[in-house]
């Protein structure tokens, strides 16, 4: 294989930062883990498991539910192929919905003064605020194919 091809390569294996494979097993179901390759960084399975359970069982039963043919897989698919829509389906019934994340940056300046006392100290003086500046729309268009409460999941 050449050093292009290997680039193009899509890898298998989690990164080097991945959570355990153990630590994965403990926390993700063993049918899910029977048809998928789990990985896990920084501990988000452990999260859903304790904070988020309502939600990974909805993921995990989605995962159980769908299958991939080689049929849909040849499929053209234009803006979204048959894929994505079957994952869809059994998701957005549970209120799991795409999201588009827009945000504005406030920029915040507080400015002190020194003063230099008569045994050589300093000391400083809080300054009046400035005026905020906003950046409007410093983040905006990122969208993100599945949101519920505070999980967010997509697809690729």
């Amino acid at each position: 294989m050449s050093q292009n091809e290997e680039q193009d390569e899509i890898s298998l294996k989690p990164g080097p930062n991945a959570d355990s494979v153990e630590e994965v097993r403990r926390h993700i179901a063993p049918s899910v883990l029977d048809l998928y390759d789990v990985y896990s960084y920084r501990h988000a399975a452990a999260i859903l498991k304790v904070s988020f359970p309502e939600q990974l069982r909805e993921i995990e039963q989605s995962l159980l539910s769908f299958r991939i043919s080689l049929e849909d897989i040849a499929k053209p698919g234009g803006n979204e192929s048959v894929i994505p829509k079957q994952f869809s389906s059994s998701l957005r019934p549970h209120k799991w919905y795409e999201t588009r994340v827009q945000g504005d940056l406030v920029i915040r300046v507080y400015e002190q003064s020194e003063e230099v006392l008569e045994n050589s100290s300093l000391k400083k003086h809080k300054l009046p605020p400035k005026d905020e500046i906003i950046a409007k729309n410093y983040i905006d268009g990122h969208k993100i194919d599945y949101v519920k409460g505070r999980v967010a999941l997509n697809m690729e």
